[in-house]
């Protein structure tokens, strides 16, 4: 319905959670199925239904990971490395870099799931875009040092090189902006994802059962796309819940009625902003 008002988290709604925000709703989570159990138990604990629909599935990359595993035995060759996903960090983290390495790389992250997934791996990110969104971190980068330049102590930079590990399917925002800015971007591809199937645990009994939810939640484009495919038609839940505009707008594009959007990518992120909508309607 065109008009419509989309709610997005405000500032001070952020990460507010209260018992029973969400009771008697029943809420359809989208992501790939171990990726579900934080967002379940913190749906659950606030009174919540949860159906898990995982519709998309993380893979190996193409090659079974070779690139990845070259490039992270090569990461003392860069000056930064980029994350836009926890996935891409998880995955990166097992192609086996050395910890004492990546810890005197520059790391950069996107959201707070993918900043806390670094942390994991005993690093801090020291960039973190208040955009949670590849546009946001083009914007946040600096621009390359010029070659021969000095580190103002009298050392020279060799700088300019950024390691970029990410999905398959990445939009092509993040190496171009980078790139413009003068970086030497290298992409290699961590992981992959899929469609799932009745293989993942998805069955016409749980497809059946999502279209009759109340709210249905997205994290990424890929699972706007699975779920089209997967659905043969049925009915979608009266509200539709995005994590970050670039999923919305996948969505939208999709022909979905957004009504969230979460700008806060991690699970308490999207717990808070289904507790504030449902809040919202009840008064």
């Amino acid at each position: 319905v065109q008009g419509r008002r989309v709610d997005v988290l405000r500032p001070e709604e952020s990460l507010i959670l209260r018992p029973k925000d969400l009771h008697g709703w029943r809420v359809v989570v989208t992501r790939p199925r171990q990726q579900n159990a934080e967002l379940g138990a913190l749906l659950a604990g606030l009174g919540a239904t949860v159906v898990e629909l995982p519709v998309i599935a993380i893979a190996d990359p193409e090659d079974g990971g070779a690139a990845l595993r070259s490039a992270a035995a090569r990461t003392e060759e860069f000056d930064w490395v980029v994350f836009t996903s926890a996935n891409a960090v998880d995955r990166f983290a097992s192609a086996g870099p050395d910890r004492g390495t990546l810890g005197r790389v520059r790391v950069a992250a996107v959201g707070r799931a993918t900043t806390a997934a670094v942390g994991r791996l005993g690093v801090v990110a020291e960039l973190v875009p208040a955009t949670a969104t590849a546009a946001g971190l083009v914007d946040a980068m600096p621009d390359a040092p010029a070659q021969g330049a000095s580190d103002g102590v009298g050392r020279g930079v060799l700088g300019g090189r950024v390691l970029f590990p990410r999905a398959a399917e990445v939009r092509d925002v993040l190496a171009p902006g980078l790139r413009a800015k003068g970086w030497d971007v290298t992409e290699v591809e961590a992981y992959r994802t899929v469609r799932a199937g009745e293989s993942d645990g998805v069955t016409e009994a749980d497809l059946d059962a999502a279209s009759c939810a109340d709210v249905l939640v997205f994290a990424s484009p890929s699972a706007v796309t699975a779920h089209r495919a997967l659905s043969g038609g049925r009915p979608v839940p009266r509200v539709v819940a995005c994590v970050g505009p670039v999923t919305a707008a996948a969505a939208r594009d999709a022909g979905f009625d957004v009504a969230i959007v979460a700008d806060d990518h991690s699970a308490e992120g999207i717990a808070a902003a289904l507790a504030a909508f449902a809040r919202r309607r009840s008064t």
